[in-house]
This record gives C-alpha cells, sequence and structure tokens, in this order.
C-alpha cells in the first residue's frame, strides 16, 4: 500500500534532526537492542506519549508498559500467546481487514471466528455477541483506516462475557476514544510502523502496549527467544521468537514520534478537514456518496487513510472502475486490495464501494486540490 512516489507527494518522509542519531549508532557499533539504549528510549517515550492528550502527558497516570517489536504481525502474534489463546479457544477477529489480525490467532493455534462489521467498517458490540460461543476467548478489535470503534460497548460487552481485547492500531496511531488514546483501552494494544503508516521505523516495526505486568513479562520473553529476562546464565521458560526491534529502527521511531502531535497529525486533520468539505459538497449535488468518515469528540480519528462509501446504484460503472479511473488521472485514492476473509454482507459491500483518500502530512494543498477536482470531474463523467 505504498503511496506512489510523486514529487510533492512522496511518503515516508523523516525528520532531519534523526541523521545524526543513525550515524552515532553507526559508528558506535552498539546496533543491538541489548547493545544500546535507543531501544528502551523509544519504548518509554511510547509509554509517555500514549497517555497524553494533545501532547502533554496527563497528571497522575500510570504509565503502561511498551515493548517495540520487528512489526504489527509480531506484534499480534505476540499479544495473542501473552493473553495464553491456544488450541480449543476462540478469538473473534474481522473480516475486513489486512488478514494479520486473523493470522496472528492461527498461528497461536486458536481459531479465529469472523464477525460481520458495521456501516463505519469495524466490529461492533452487537456483531462480535452474534458469533459468541462457549469457547470464545478474546476479540481483535482493528481500528481500520484511523477511525475508532466504538469502543464502549464492546468493553462493557467484554466484561460481562469474560472477553480479553487486543486493539490492533495499525492503522490508528494518535486515534482517541473519549479522551484516551487507542492502544490503551483493551488489555493490549498493537502497533505496525511499516512504511505506509503514520510513522515507520524505516520501513518495518511494531509497538506492543500493556498494563498488566505479567502480559509485559511473557512478551519480553517471548520476543526474545523465550528467554527469562534478567537471567544469567540465561534460563529459556519457554518457545520464543527473535521479534527485536534494532537501534536504528528505535531512533528513527523516536524522532518521528517526537514530531507526531506538533506536525504529523495536525497537519493530517487540516488535509482531510479540505478533503472532506469539497467531497461533501459533491456529495450534496450527486448523492453519490452513501457514509462518509467517522470523526466525533467520543471517536477522534488520526487519518491514515480517509474511506468514503460510494452509493454503487448512482454510478454508471462500478466502484472499482471508478477508482481506477481517479487514480489514472492524477488522484490519490485507493481501493481496497486485501481479500476478505469471509464472505460476510456489510464487509462485502463495503470492500466493493469503498473509496480511500491519502492525507500524509508530506501533501501539500495543491495535491488536495488535484484530487478534489478529479474527483469531481470522475463523478460527472459517470453519475447517472
Amino acid at each position: 500500500m505504498a503511496t506512489k512516489d510523486r514529487e510533492g507527494l512522496r511518503w515516508p518522509s523523516f525528520d532531519r534532526a534523526t541523521d545524526r542519531a543513525v550515524l552515532e549508532i553507526l559508528h558506535s557499533g552498539r546496533v543491538n537492542y541489548h547493545t544500546g539504549e535507543w531501544g528502551k528510549r523509544f519504548e518509554n517515550a511510547f509509554s509517555e506519549w500514549i497517555v497524553s492528550s494533545s501532547g502533554k502527558q496527563k497528571k497522575g497516570k500510570i504509565l503502561p508498559t511498551s515493548l517495540s517489536v520487528s512489526n504489527g504481525t509480531a506484534a499480534l502474534h505476540l499479544a495473542v500467546e501473552a493473553l495464553g489463546l491456544g488450541k480449543g479457544d476462540e478469538v473473534i477477529v474481522t473480516p475486513y481487514s489486512f488478514r494479520a489480525s486473523a493470522t496472528a490467532v492461527n498461528n497461536a493455534g486458536a481459531r479465529p471466528v469472523f464477525a460481520d462489521v458495521g456501516a463505519d467498517h469495524m466490529l461492533n458490540a452487537r456483531t462480535i455477541e452474534q458469533v459468541i460461543t462457549p469457547r470464545t476467548k478474546a476479540v481483535i478489535v482493528v481500528h481500520l483506516y484511523g477511525q475508532v470503534a466504538d469502543m464502549g460497548p464492546i468493553l462493557a460487552l467484554a466484561k460481562r462475557r469474560g472477553l480479553k481485547i487486543i486493539e490492533d492500531c495499525a492503522q490508528c496511531l494518535g486515534g482517541e476514544y473519549r479522551g484516551r488514546k487507542v492502544g490503551t483501552l483493551g488489555d493490549v494494544g498493537c502497533f505496525s510502523f511499516c512504511q505506509s503508516k503514520h510513522i515507520t521505523t524505516a520501513g518495518e516495526g511494531g509497538m506492543i502496549v500493556t498494563s498488566d505486568i505479567e502480559v509485559a513479562s511473557r512478551v519480553r520473553s517471548l520476543r526474545d527467544h523465550g528467554w527469562t529476562v534478567g537471567s544469567s546464565p540465561k534460563v529459556y521458560e519457554r518457545i520464543g521468537y527473535n521479534f527485536r526491534l534494532t537501534e536504528i529502527q528505535s531512533a528513527v521511531g523516536f524522532g518521528e514520534l517526537k514530531r507526531l502531535d506538533r506536525w504529523n497529525l495536525p497537519r493530517r486533520r487540516k488535509l482531510f478537514e479540505m478533503l472532506d468539505a469539497g467531497i461533501r459538497k459533491i456529495a450534496a449535488s450527486t448523492g453519490v456518496v452513501k457514509s462518509f468518515p467517522i470523526d466525533t469528540a467520543a471517536r477522534k480519528a488520526s487519518f491514515w487513510l480517509v474511506p468514503y462509501v460510494l452509493d454503487a446504484q448512482k454510478l454508471r460503472v462500478p466502484v472499482s472502475q471508478f477508482i481506477e479511473e481517479t487514480q489514472k488521472r492524477g488522484a490519490d485514492t485507493y481501493r481496497i486490495l486485501w481479500p476478505l476473509m469471509k464472505e460476510l454482507p456489510m464487509a462485502r459491500s463495503l470492500v466493493d464501494d469503498t473509496i480511500g483518500f491519502w492525507v500524509h502530512p508530506t501533501y501539500s494543498v495543491n495535491d488536495l486540490r488535484r484530487t478534489l477536482r478529479v474527483f469531481r470531474e470522475t463523478v460527472e463523467r459517470f453519475v447517472k
């Protein structure tokens, strides 16, 4: 899902201040998590950031544990195992997302059970409850496109039914539910720093966040070959993996996290507001947009991608062809490319009819104007 490499539309972009840190690490020879300090520095900074609001830490907040890992898929994998989920257990997942949220369950030996999504593209308490069985032990809630799932009813359901909640925040760094950052609402939060995400740790990377001390301890061990962390000589208490992040990646992540609240997220919001105003104006005159992105005081979006659901009945061509036409004419739009993991009605319709718009912070106002112009002209061309 890499963005087109055109002048003015380049992503990712890195802070120049990071360059020196990367070179210092290279010349020091301390490039591994266990030999340097950047991995721990990045984790500590992430813990402080995730309990903050508008870039300021909330007083009296107990910091959760943040643990860096090699990628977002590894984060999900370790979260499932650290919660003790395995053979005989069922974990409810979405059919409408990148496959890592479901394969993490399979990798642990548990069974993924697919629930349909709501019109907001995400699982909700009603769709989850429809597929709960006596074997259900957990739910992986994906905050999709930078939108935030309706977590209140989901958490209430989980408490009532004794379920663990893993938040997949790969596409929602900085999203908030009722003033709390996503990743801190459930039992474990998982983040991705892949190339296309809000920030990247030089191509790949991930983070696990939890306030459960025992879960954090298991994650530390699992990501490091099953070693009982701190034991010397090393004692191995479980089968584990090598899922550590490198020092260079951590330094890059640290630098990008520092400017997330002062530049990255505010810029995304500004571009979204411009985009949304233009799309709504086109929609008002044509009726071609069926539903709009979720961004409210209670469910504050972070705009990784901005999704609009088109009314296919109003167009003379399939939505997939409509999107391809906008791309040919220079709009930076996105058509969902991941396969639907189970045929469920709402998920099917959203895969077919959703158009996404990129709002990476390096984009200019002129970039957005061009995209809006192309979208409007394509609507005029194909609307019935």
